[in-house]
């Protein structure tokens, strides 16, 4: 349900639902492969906006893996990568 809401619903629903998919390990199966894609989007679109969500947050900083698959990981990739991984700080 909660993979559901992150593909389809509006913005400040869709990234509150995030938590709920689960930490990294879950973001990295191949079924939500589509909510982490649109989560980096909403990400994108959030940090653009200055949009504050602190439950994302914690969220993001409350797991080593998490914050590995949407922060660590992509800041050293790519340009695409690390704009995310700012977005997300942001």
């Amino acid at each position: 349900m909660a993979r559901d809401r992150v593909v389809e619903g509006p913005l400040v629903d869709a990234i509150a639902c995030a938590p709920l998919i689960g930490s990294g390990i879950e973001l990295v199966k191949p079924e939500n492969a589509e909510a982490r894609a649109r989560l980096e989007i909403l990400i994108w679109e959030a940090g653009a906006s200055a949009l504050e969500v602190p439950g994302l947050a914690k969220w993001l900083w409350g797991s080593d893996e998490t914050f590995e698959i949407m922060i660590r990981g992509p800041a050293r990739g790519a340009l695409r990568g690390r704009v995310l991984a700012a977005r997300c700080l942001e």
